[in-house]
């Protein structure tokens, strides 16, 4: 009897063995669908009037934000409340930039002038206004997180003489305050915060260099680490949360190569050597991917090939994704107008 219970334990530990250390990694993720049935929409301000937007957010394919800036101050901020866009106006006339949010009644905006705005769910108001040191302007261009209390903000800093500075803001849930770190003369474009390390990823321009300008850092501890520099062409996007870093080798059309963030360096991701794609990567997992392509169309990736769903003619800008929905934003060449197209799964 002792030996079978033996044998019975030894069996248990061998079985748990196996299950938790298995040779590989298996991907039960099923292809992303291609099936959407497509809307589009244009935003029209009017006669005399023109909007250039800058980024959009959504909480659902009811509740959809644009923003950026426009002829009139009420051109600045559109919403979609899954019927049509309308204009919102502001209390103050602003041109908008960065856009983040968490709820229908907890959304984040910067704006070109040292100021966050955030919507309460019923109206946009001026949350504060933050000058930095002795800087005439700050420039808010993006904001992100993967929590309400714990957000990112990133931008430059200018002068008036022309001279400038990188910026990093920090919202612990009550107020947004600067990070100190080390100056840099670059422009911080976009940061995504890493839903895995919770580290926020940046993307800086180094206008000072000539062939290294292309910029990633991680930020943790007040300090800037340099993930990657260089003269190829880069991207950041996310899947499912994840900081993706496109990679796309200049001169060489099919070497392309997107990066995720182990918490300490770039490791890579997938190879994506396809020649026609361009970036703007958004996914909802490894099998159902969205990004830009050549000849302004809108790209699908789903395990197996990338393949154009649309041919958009935007430059385009933003993909956000729902479970059944897709919502692409961006200028139109030919008219230079703002289109939104709605991709919808039956």
């Amino acid at each position: 009897m002792k030996k079978l219970i033996l044998s019975i334990i030894l069996l248990l530990i061998i079985i748990t063995i196996s299950c938790e250390s298995p040779t590989e990694i298996i991907d039960n993720t099923q292809p992303g669908r291609r099936d959407y049935v497509w809307t589009v929409d244009t935003l029209d301000p009017g006669p005399g009037n023109a909007t250039s937007m800058f980024e959009m957010w959504g909480s659902s394919p009811t509740d959809i934000w644009l923003v950026g800036s426009g002829y009139s101050m009420k051109h600045a901020i559109w919403h979609y409340d899954g019927i049509e866009w309308k204009n919102v106006v502001p209390d103050e006339n602003i041109a908008c930039l960065g856009l983040w949010g968490f709820a229908q009644n907890d959304i984040w905006m910067g704006t070109n002038n040292s100021q966050i705005w955030h919507f309460d769910g019923s109206k946009w108001r001026k949350f504060g206004t933050y000058p930095y040191k002795d800087f005439d302007e700050v420039y808010i261009e993006r904001i992100h997180g993967q929590r309400p209390d714990d957000i990112y903000a990133v931008g430059y800093a200018g002068k008036n003489n022309g001279s400038y500075t990188a910026v990093i803001m920090h919202y612990n849930g009550s107020r947004w305050k600067y990070e100190e770190f080390v100056a840099v003369e670059e422009i911080f474009g976009n940061v995504v915060v890493d839903r895995n390390t919770n580290i926020p990823i940046i993307r800086s321009l180094d206008f000072n260099s000539t062939d290294q300008r292309n910029v990633i850092y991680k930020y943790q501890n007040s300090t800037l680490t340099e993930l990657y520099r260089g003269g190829d062409k880069i991207s950041l996007g996310n899947i499912a949360g994840k900081a993706i870093i496109v990679i796309d080798k200049v001169g060489k059309l099919k070497d392309k190569t997107l990066y995720s963030f182990n918490g300490t360096s770039l490791v890579k991701y997938k190879d994506f050597p396809y020649m026609n794609f361009v970036g703007n990567v958004t996914g909802r997992n490894i099998n159902d991917i969205f990004c830009s392509t050549s000849e302004w169309h809108l790209g699908h990736y789903n395990g197996t090939d990338l393949k154009d769903l649309i041919q958009t003619n935007v430059s385009i800008a933003r993909i956000i994704l729902f479970e059944k929905d897709v919502f692409v934003w961006g200028r139109d060449v030919d008219i230079n107008k703002d289109k939104i197209f709605h991709g919808r799964l039956d």
